[in-house]
């Protein structure tokens, strides 16, 4: 990556995976990365904690520039995919920190919003708090089937 600090500069990342299909998905099945990825974000994060940062602090600062209008979201591909079959993509919905509590109506809310005409196809799940490695940022993990959306 250009920076070796960046978050979203790691999206490169395509590991042999042993997937997770949308069945077990929408079935609320644990969520889980392969081990090549779950390496990779380990060496992340400890590269960030020899530099004296945190996943939350560098997030907190490349999604300030994101943050505007009346938008309190933004959409990311997540660098360090759970372990999905071929044809699903996941993303992070990110809330902009704020005192309102992140709701599955939030997030549905956005939902609807990125993929206006999507009914079905897409899953989200929020991580509870002592499986976030951001607790800074409001944050939802987001599926989308692209066989189906």
């Amino acid at each position: 990556p250009d920076n070796p600090l960046s978050f979203f500069s790691w999206v490169t990342i395509n590991p042999q995976m042993s997937p997770l299909t949308w069945e077990q998905l929408k079935s609320g099945a644990p969520t889980t990365r392969s081990p090549d990825v779950q390496q990779a974000y380990d060496h992340y994060k400890l590269r960030l904690r020899r530099a004296g940062y945190t996943v939350g602090y560098v997030v907190s600062q490349e999604l300030a520039s994101k943050w505007g209008g009346r938008r309190q979201w933004a959409l990311t591909v997540n660098p360090f995919p759970y372990d999905l079959a071929e044809g699903i993509n996941h993303y992070i919905i990110w809330f902009k920190p704020s005192d309102a509590r992140l709701t599955q109506i939030r997030v549905a809310l956005a939902v609807h919003e990125i993929w206006p005409t999507a009914t079905r196809g897409i899953v989200w799940k929020v991580n509870p708090a002592s499986h976030r490695s951001v607790l800074s940022v409001p944050h939802a993990h987001v599926f989308v089937n692209s066989k189906i959306v």
